[in-house]
């Protein structure tokens, strides 16, 4: 019988089959850069965008061709503080039937209060001290309209979206890095992330970068050594953004590609849960490390 054949994802029904993927290379142009001091942002506040906007900006501050402040564009949520919680326990243990009556606009702070004021992120960060020159900012205008480096920290699947609330903002030199993990199938085709952020946006595919790793929010955030790597198609870039990035416990390596990294950073993930299967079923180091080879060699077929 015929196979039906993968529909485009939502909001991919431009990646036609006769579109080709820029080849990697210096040869691609380059779009100039502000005047320093430059600026860096980022979009999304969870864990490991918030962790990512962190490091950037303890680097900033050391840094003179950069400005200090980083703002953090988030989802400005409504956050029960240990203070909310004591005020409810309060209400609740004076009142006679159980009923309490809320006070004029409720309980709970809105999370960019708190990480201004505090400076923790206490929904995705808990524990871990933030920059004090790293604002968090609900409105993407003033997060970004002024950055000469956004990071794009928000889950795979809200990209099409986000790009669309940054892209009347963006400046049309600002250099883009993603963390989300994802492969996108469309038209028989493997198209990584970066490939929708550049349509999206209407920008060339040379000012997407990527930064990928294996790597555990918190453990990064409170300087457990890691290290990931930085994509770029450009040297220059590669050169201008590794030092905004890297911190002594958070080491890059930087390849002038960004397929590469995408793909492993995804295909990972199934290595990881078949190594999950093995250790549930109690098999042997050996079959552990038969797996970590064959999956290690798969995800180079998929790469080259």
């Amino acid at each position: 019988g015929s196979s039906k054949k993968a529909e485009p994802a939502p909001g991919l029904a431009w990646f036609g089959s006769s579109k080709k993927v820029e080849a990697p290379g210096d040869d691609l142009p380059e779009t100039p850069r502000g005047p320093r001091p430059w600026k860096a942002a980022a979009v999304g506040g969870g864990s490991w965008g918030n962790t990512v906007a962190m490091l950037i900006a303890q680097n900033t501050a050391e840094l003179k061709d950069w400005d200090d402040e980083v703002k953090m564009q988030i989802f400005d949520e409504i956050v029960l503080t240990e203070a909310d919680m004591y005020g409810i326990r309060e209400l609740t243990s004076g009142s006679s039937n159980g009923t309490i009556t809320l006070p004029e606009g409720g309980f709970g702070t809105k999370l960019s209060e708190i990480i201004n004021t505090d400076h923790e992120n206490v929904k995705y960060l808990p524990g871990v001290k933030l920059p004090e020159h790293l604002k968090a900012e609900p409105d993407m205008e003033a997060a970004i309209s002024d950055a000469d480096v956004v990071v794009i920290g928000v889950p795979d699947q809200f990209i099409v979206p986000t790009c669309a609330k940054m892209k009347p903002f963006l400046k049309p030199s600002a250099r883009l890095i993603l963390l989300a993990k994802g492969i996108e199938f469309v038209n028989d085709k493997l198209l990584p992330v970066t490939e929708v952020v550049a349509h999206e946006l209407g920008f060339p595919s040379a000012q997407i970068c990527c930064l990928m790793g294996a790597n555990i929010a918190k453990e990064v955030a409170f300087g457990q050594f890691s290290e990931s790597t930085l994509g770029c198609r450009n040297s220059d870039d590669l050169r201008w953004l590794e030092p905004i990035v890297s911190r002594p416990f958070f080491r890059i390596g930087t390849v002038r590609n960004v397929e590469g990294p995408q793909m492993c950073g995804a295909l990972k993930n199934v290595v990881a849960i078949g190594k999950g299967i093995i250790d549930g079923m109690g098999m042997s180091s050996n079959t552990i490390a038969a797996l970590m080879r064959i999956g290690m060699k798969e995800m180079q077929g998929f790469i080259l």
